[in-house]
């Protein structure tokens, strides 16, 4: 048997509005913004009554509207162009409820892959901070020897020259002879 696409679509998947007032599973969770999960859950514990029929394209329950009234899910009346969008319809009525949760799901889903992604640019940053940390403190402490040698060598230096100025005058100086012979007195 050859499927015509065009007229033999409504037999391999029912289509929302299609007048039999039967709905997929999927068409139940978009009109009453509930996920699928839901309602399959409504289906197995017996609240919601569905029947099992077999497609080309395997199996899929087909639940009537009023079942679904009855169940105390509100369906929303939609025509494709005004189905409640996976954004936020009603936040205050039931109809949002699930779009909501969905919402605020991947909201908090984005959330946290973007605070694990700036978590671990800072355990980048700290590691990094404290890697220079590490190699400024051992300049430091070189620097420091090294101004703490140069000091002493200064100070050296001074006395030297210190030295050799006193040294200087006294070999110049007439007095020079009489240093000399009291040091030998001395000792």
């Amino acid at each position: 048997m050859q499927l015509n696409k065009a007229t033999d679509v409504g037999a391999r998947r029912p289509q929302r509005g299609d007048g039999t007032g039967r709905l997929t599973v999927r068409d139940v969770a978009r009109r009453t913004g509930r996920s699928q999960k839901t309602v399959y859950r409504y289906i197995r514990s017996g609240k919601l009554n569905a029947e099992l029929v077999t497609t080309p394209h395997g199996q899929l329950y087909l639940i009537d509207e009023k079942d679904v009234e009855r169940a105390g899910l509100p369906l929303v009346q939609t025509t494709p162009s005004s189905e409640p969008s996976p954004s936020l319809v009603d936040p205050a009525g039931s109809v949002g409820d699930g779009a909501l949760v969905r919402y605020l799901q991947n909201e908090i889903a984005g959330l946290k892959s973007e605070t694990r992604r700036l978590r671990g640019e800072l355990d980048r940053a700290l590691y990094i901070i404290g890697v220079y940390r590490g190699r400024l403190e051992g300049i430091q402490r070189r620097l420091s020897s090294a101004c703490r040698g140069r000091s002493r060598a200064e100070r050296n230096l001074l006395q030297a020259r210190n030295d050799a100025d006193f040294y200087r005058s006294r070999a110049t100086s007439d007095r020079s002879t009489d240093f000399w012979t009291s040091w030998i007195r001395r000792h």
